[in-house]
C-alpha cells in the first residue's frame, strides 16, 4: 500500500512539533498562573470586543414591521427590490456580475465600484 504526502503535510507537522516545544519552554520559564491569567485577560478582552460589536450593529438595526404589515397583499408579501432601502435610490442588474445586484451611482448606467 503506498501513501503519498503532500509538501505542506510534512511542515505543518514539524511546525506543530516546534511549536510544541516552544509551549513547553515557556511554560516551564513563565509558569501555569502567569499564562492562566494572560489567557483569561484575553477571553475577557475577546468578550468585551464581541459584546461591543453586536451592541453596536443591533443598535442600529430599524424597525420595518409596520412597512412589512403595509405590504401584506392577502396570503401574500409584495416587496420592492429594485431599490435600496436605506437610500430609495434604484439598484440595478449588470450582466457581468452574474445575476447580483449592484448599487449603480448614477441613475442606473454607470458600474459599482468593486
Amino acid at each position: 500500500m503506498s501513501v503519498t504526502t503532500q509538501p505542506g503535510d510534512c511542515r505543518g507537522k514539524v511546525l506543530n512539533c516546534v511549536m510544541t516545544l516552544v509551549a513547553i519552554a515557556f511554560v516551564d520559564k513563565k509558569g501555569r498562573k502567569f499564562l492562566l491569567r494572560i489567557g483569561t485577560g484575553g477571553i475577557v478582552v475577546a468578550l468585551f470586543t464581541g459584546a461591543f460589536l453586536f451592541y453596536r450593529f443591533e443598535s442600529g438595526r430599524i424597525d420595518v414591521q409596520d412597512k412589512v404589515r403595509s405590504a401584506i397583499r392577502g396570503n401574500a408579501l409584495s416587496l420592492p427590490v429594485d431599490q435600496n432601502p436605506r437610500t430609495g435610490r434604484r439598484w440595478t442588474r449588470h450582466s457581468s456580475d452574474r445575476g447580483l445586484l449592484r448599487w449603480s451611482r448614477r441613475h442606473g448606467c454607470d458600474r459599482a465600484q468593486r
